[in-house]
């Protein structure tokens, strides 16, 4: 090999290391050898010599959650034939015991014939990034468990008025079955136009001054039925402190009001009487 050929390799080496990437060559497919540089084995935890670079050693490496998944792709990959790249996340089991995630890729080579020779790709630890992730799917999901399963209707509104969530009381209260159904409706898609232009203006309210609108009845009418519901509208504001929507919050109180309106009637109705008594006596 040439010294100017030894000097690329050099850069393209140390480049690779420098960005923390395990490069991996299956040369011939074949067969179970595989060649694996030493950023492959740095990531991993191991020397070089500690471990065999083989294709059975990195199955005994695979998180067994992710065996199936990553061999899949592999078999697919190699049977498509298209020469296109794949991209896929797996877990691998460090030196220390540890299973860390890593987003690996990969490219196959085909003979003239169409058959697969040769694969190589490379892995990036992932690890921090995907624990997040899980994290921040682990809270969605809980915070989403709470919401669907609160008696209160619970959404939220982007900037033009249309709702982005929708708890399970708040689509079932409009008629639908599922979240989708009412994403991306506005009061005017749901309300009579005098009721939609009441709640829209509500809603500029708050978008506009960032005060929030706390326990006020609000009238409307569903499938021909009137309701009375308690709303709170309050602004939804970035990790900048920019409004960026509104999370409106309401409670069906039209039996309630019922009851109250019928308890005033009542009570009017024994005052004038008191009030007949006491002018006869």
């Amino acid at each position: 090999m040439s010294e100017a050929n030894n000097t690329l390799l050099e850069r393209y080496r140390l480049a690779l290391d420098g960005a923390d990437i395990g490069i991996w060559d299956w040369v011939d497919i074949d067969k179970k050898e595989q060649w694996w540089s030493s950023e492959f084995y740095n990531l991993l935890g191991y020397e070089e010599e500690e471990i065999e670079a083989n294709i059975d050693n990195f199955r005994s490496l695979l998180h067994p959650d992710d065996e199936e998944k990553a061999f899949g792709a592999l078999e697919n990959h190699l049977s498509a034939g298209t020469g296109d790249s794949i991209t896929l996340e797996y877990r691998l089991q460090t030196k220390s015991g540890e299973y860390r995630w890593f987003q690996a890729s990969a490219k196959a080579t085909y003979d003239k014939d169409g058959n697969p020779i040769r694969m190589a790709g490379s892995i990036i630890d992932i690890n921090n990034r995907k624990e997040a992730e899980l994290n921040l799917e682990e809270e969605h999901n809980l915070l989403r468990t709470i919401i669907d399963n609160i008696p209160a209707c619970v959404y939220v509104k982007d900037m033009d008025g249309r709702k982005i969530i929708a708890n399970r009381s708040e689509y079932e209260l409009w008629g639908f079955d599922r979240e989708e159904q009412i994403l991306g409706k506005r009061d005017s898609d749901l309300n009579k136009e005098g009721i939609a232009a009441l709640s829209e203006n509500e809603d500029r309210q708050v978008l506009e001054t960032g005060e929030p609108i706390i326990d006020k009845d609000a009238y409307t009418e569903i499938d021909g039925k009137e309701y009375v519901l308690l709303v709170s509208k309050i602004p939804l504001k970035d990790s900048n402190g920019n409004i960026v929507g509104l999370v409106g919050i309401s409670n069906d109180i039209t039996e309630r009001k019922k009851m109250e309106d019928k308890l005033r009637e009542r009570n009017q109705q024994l005052e004038k009487l008191n009030n007949m008594t006491n002018k006869i006596y």
